[in-house]
């Protein structure tokens, strides 16, 4: 019993005898720190930081500075001892040792998701900042030819963003995410151009309290392996997501359920037939005949998974179709919208001519589904056609997603009529043309290096399709796989094999006609060029 009392008593002594720490930060500096009217600090930086106290039994209390440059002179003379979140640099090491890195902020162009003229800085005017940010540094020194507008704070940037006031906005990635997170306008405004920088942070903690950083340390890897890091992230920072799946991964699985019953009825034959040593001609041919149905069987399905990814990509292509104009009639009815929330009452001539814009642009968006319903129908007869409106027809339905990428497509067309399947043709281009621009996007080409070239000549009876692109070309050791079905070069890119597996067949099967590939390298305006040909040979 006395023993008991005396651990009891040590572990009491112990307790109050810990060190409290005292924890600093500023009092607005969302979404890392802020103190609202109650009084208790909040951010992602407080949130983190208390976690890792739990875990590593770190008592501490909080003091609440108005100013960033409050926060230096008691870290240096050891009267406070944490900083939860600050920017890693060789010059505050003098005075403070970091934990582990916590984030990274990365600094940004941002403009108007609707800003489709602003595709390189030799598009932009006017550039937004905000007073005493890392912006006005960077700009300044890397950035001298563009013009600068300083505002007091990003709400005022955003608004003025959002209006056409400025061109771009150029501000820190985590803090831009999250207000746009709260104002709900993710949708509104897009990253554009490269990264300008990128600032590592961390756990701040006083030289004169380095006891702490392995204690932090330890507690911040707890933190980071239990998933509770990636819980407060989301809650700062993140969106949450739904479970869905990309086209890759649902062929995937479709793919893997195939495998497994075809595994499944090899297993049942061979536990069924094991005993059997003698097999007459009658059991041997009906054994090879249901073989060849189930065979028959998975060659339609993969047929008809590729089906699933041409019909996903099209998907995709109305997206793109649909963008501008939507984007138009977002900014009409926003800016009338607006107008009405400041008391400005909009005029006669401002309201019919949304109007008008509204009509006009729902008018394209019916057109866009027309075009797509008639292409898409799954009635595909033979009829007699002009071969540059089919090349025109496959180009306009790809047109909006290789312009938002860049991709330049030049074409070369010696006209001809033909009898042959319109539809089928198209798709086939079609399929090709995206397989293109995606290895295009893969390979990181420089913009000024983004093409499709697309041939048509005739010669003797037969027409010849060609269609390259820059994109580096496909390895000579997978070049004879590529038709293959499930066959793709780079896993990143959704559907592709099937997607080339089904041109294949619709060329070879369809068409009745021929399909080659092969590696390139040619000269285009002075500069020289590799990519991948593909060439379509059609019996006129």
């Amino acid at each position: 019993m006395l023993q008991k009392f005396l651990l009891l008593f040590f572990l009491i002594v112990i307790a109050l005898d810990a060190k409290t720490y005292t924890v600093i930060l500023p009092k607005e500096w969302k979404p890392y720190y802020y103190v609202e009217d109650d009084g208790i600090p909040k951010g992602f930086a407080i949130d983190l930081f208390e976690e890792i106290a739990k875990v590593s039994n770190i008592k501490y209390n909080y003091r609440v500075v108005e100013t960033t440059k409050e926060l230096y002179p008691p870290l240096i003379n050891g009267e406070v001892h944490i900083l939860p979140n600050l920017g890693i640099s060789e010059h505050r090491k003098s005075f403070v040792t970091y934990s582990h890195m916590t984030d990274t902020s990365k600094l940004f162009f941002y403009k108007r998701f609707n800003s489709e003229h602003i595709n390189d800085l030799t598009d932009v005017t006017k550039v937004a900042t905000v007073k005493a940010n890392i912006a006005n540094r960077i700009l300044a020194k890397e950035y001298k030819n563009l013009k600068i507008k300083v505002y007091s704070d990003h709400f005022s940037a955003i608004r003025d963003l959002l209006s056409g006031e400025i061109d771009v906005f150029c501000y820190p990635q985590p803090i831009m995410q999250y207000t746009l997170k709260n104002l709900n306008i993710e949708d509104k405004i897009i990253p554009f151009y490269k990264s300008l920088s990128e600032t590592k942070r961390a756990i701040a903690i006083s030289n004169k309290s380095k006891e702490l950083v392995e204690l932090i340390n330890t507690g911040l890897k707890e933190v980071q392996s239990s998933g509770k890091y990636d819980e407060i992230y989301l809650k700062w920072f993140g969106k949450e997501k739904l479970l869905e799946f990309t086209e890759k991964e649902f062929l995937t699985i479709v793919f893997l359920i195939i495998m497994i019953i075809v595994l499944l009825v090899f297993i049942f034959f061979y536990v069924s037939n094991k005993n059997r040593w003698l097999v007459t001609k009658e059991q041997l041919e009906i054994e090879i005949k249901n073989k060849t149905t189930l065979l028959n069987k998975q060659n339609k399905i993969i047929y008809t998974q590729a089906k699933i990814a041409s019909l996903g990509g099209m998907l995709r292509n109305i997206a793109h179709q649909w963008k501008q104009p939507l984007a138009a009639i977002s900014m009409k009815v926003n800016t009338v919208k607006l107008s009405i929330e400041l008391e400005e009452k909009p005029s006669d001539e401002e309201l019919i001519n949304c109007v008008e814009t509204v009509s006009n642009h729902c008018q394209s968006l019916s057109k866009t589904i027309d075009d797509f319903k008639k292409f898409s129908s799954s009635e595909d007869k033979m009829e007699t056609i002009q071969l540059e409106n089919s090349i025109l027809k496959a180009e306009m339905m790809v047109a909006d997603s290789f312009k938002s990428n860049q991709v330049k497509i030049i074409k070369n067309i010696e006209n001809c009529e033909m009898y042959i399947k319109e539809n089928t043709l198209i798709q086939a281009i079609i399929n090709i043309l995206n397989n293109a621009r995606d290895a295009i996007l893969e390979d990181n080409i420089e913009n000024e290096n983004r093409f499709v070239f697309i041939d048509v000549s005739k010669c003797d009876t037969n027409v010849k399709i060609l269609i390259k692109d820059s994109g580096g070309g496909i390895k000579d050791e997978i070049i004879g796989n590529i038709f293959e079905p499930y066959f793709t070069t780079k896993f990143k890119t959704q559907g592709k094999g099937a997607g080339l597996y089904m041109t294949y067949q619709m060329i070879t099967e369809i068409l009745d006609s021929k399909i080659e590939v092969e590696n390139l390298i040619y000269e285009y305006d002075g500069k020289e060029l590799k990519g991948a040909q593909f060439t379509i040979t059609l019996a006129s």
